[in-house]
């Protein structure tokens, strides 16, 4: 992910009761390339249905060509802000070359609470 850059994450707790208090500590290393984040989320639809979400729409790649593929993001929020779901999609460099306009479809499967909006995040490799 690039420097500077938020992405959501879960965290799965196996227990039959919330946790008190917990500390989180995240770090990581380098592997490789810094994904690009120039690609353009052009316009979006989201269609929900019970705890599942589909959004459509189209990304634009302003820039050179991709070298594999780009990865979307979607994360969903209830009316507090809070992130109570997160999707994903993903496009493959044939289909996004330069200056170019694909369509993509972001599946979310289950979500923990009502959904009020969303943001998109688009990653190119």
């Amino acid at each position: 992910m690039p420097a500077g850059s938020t992405l959501p994450f879960g965290v799965l707790v196996e227990s039959s009761t919330a946790p008190a208090e917990y500390e989180l500590d995240i770090s990581g290393i380098s592997c490789g390339e810094t994904p690009r984040d120039d690609l353009q989320v052009i316009d979006s639809e989201p269609t929900y249905a019970g705890d599942q979400a589909l959004i459509v729409g189209h990304v634009h790649n302003p820039g050179a060509d991709l070298s594999y593929y780009a990865d979307l993001i979607a994360t969903l929020y209830n009316e507090q802000g809070a992130v109570v779901a997160i999707g994903y999609g993903s496009l493959s460099a044939e289909n996004l070359g330069s200056n170019q306009t694909a369509p993509f479809e972001a599946f979310v499967e289950q979500s923990c609470g009502s959904i009020d909006s969303y943001a998109l995040v688009v990653l190119g490799f």
